[in-house]
């Protein structure tokens, strides 16, 4: 396992999302800390995972610039969010779960609104004046 970029935690407290170096995110159980599947698919390090507001969707954001969408609690690819942004740096979710939000490394957000299951709309991006070089985001 590469170093341990960030970490977050189900909804419901039951299991432990790790994104890291080595290009991937993992869930582990909470209760026990066994790994119980891995998600692999980005060509750089994993920056930031986060779980959706009902736990069916995970999001990963890598520095090879891209969102991935997986399904959980049975782990599939789902797709990738457009950033057309340069190196990604954070990702999190609104505190109502309807907005996904991503910054890359000039300070340039990306916005999705977010409908449910594996929905999610681009509404839009803008700049963050004087955050170029922000590695951490929290909503």
């Amino acid at each position: 396992m590469g170093a341990i970029n960030h970490v977050a935690f189900s909804n419901d407290n039951r299991f432990l999302l790790t994104s890291s170096d080595d290009r991937m995110a993992k869930v582990w159980t909470v209760a026990d800390y066994r790994l119980r599947f891995t998600l692999k698919g980005h060509r750089a390090s994993v920056v930031s995972a986060v779980f959706t507001d009902n736990d069916k969707t995970i999001l990963t954001a890598s520095t090879d610039n891209t969102i991935r969408k997986w399904g959980f609690p049975y782990p599939f690819y789902s797709g990738v969010l457009e950033t057309q942004g340069n190196r990604l740096e954070g990702l999190s979710f609104t505190s109502d779960g309807k907005k996904a939000i991503a910054v890359d490394r000039t300070g340039q957000v990306f916005e999705w609104a977010y409908n449910g299951g594996l929905n999610f709309v681009l509404n839009q991006k803008y700049p963050l004046n004087g955050t170029a070089g922000l590695t951490c985001m929290a909503l």
